[in-house]
């Protein structure tokens, strides 16, 4: 047998030609891709970062809420606990003014005690005291009866005023006790 040596000619040339370019093409798509695979790796280790980041501020944020929080429970007890005290100061200064209140008042009531005595001697311990008649039946009949006496409209009844038509007179007279027509024996 004999071996038959071919030419390959320009068609190996054009093959060779393609082959090359398409290994270059796909060194390039591999270069590519490798570049891409990197970036994706740093991109992931970017991301973990910022997880890890956002993971460490939200635990920073928290704590910080927490200690204001609990700066914020001490500073209203203390405000609370001052607001008592002062309560209790007031309190107990307004007791103590009660209680010397309550010293000028008894102080003052003996005093009046005795100046009300001391007036009563000078006076002689003398009351007076007035009680009006009501008009008799007669009087109505006869129609000479007229009202010429007049009570103010107090509740003390100390005072009462006689009326004279003649004169046109009206006189106030005070004593230490009126009793009206009205009032029983």
């Amino acid at each position: 047998m004999s071996i038959v040596y071919i030419d390959p000619g320009p068609y190996d040339a054009i093959h060779d030609n393609r082959l090359a370019a398409a290994r270059e093409r796909a060194d390039a798509a591999q270069t590519s891709l490798d570049e891409l695979e990197v970036r994706t790796q740093q991109l992931e280790e970017a991301q973990k970062k910022i997880e890890e980041l956002k993971k460490r501020e939200s635990e920073r944020v928290a704590k910080a809420v927490s200690e204001a929080e609990a700066k914020l429970r001490r500073l209203a007890a203390d405000a609370v606990d001052s607001v008592k005290r002062a309560a209790e100061e007031k309190q107990q200064e307004l007791e103590r003014e009660l209680v010397k209140a309550a010293e000028k008042f008894t102080e003052e009531k003996v005093k009046r005690r005795s100046l009300h005595n001391r007036v009563m001697e000078l006076q002689g311990n003398i009351r007076v005291f007035c009680r009006v008649r009501p008009i008799l039946k007669h009087e109505i009949e006869s129609g000479d009866a007229q009202q010429v006496i007049s009570f103010p409209r107090n509740e003390d009844r100390k005072m009462l005023t006689i009326r004279d038509d003649r004169r046109g007179l009206t006189t106030p007279f005070e004593f230490d006790h009126v009793f009206a027509p009205e009032a029983s024996q």
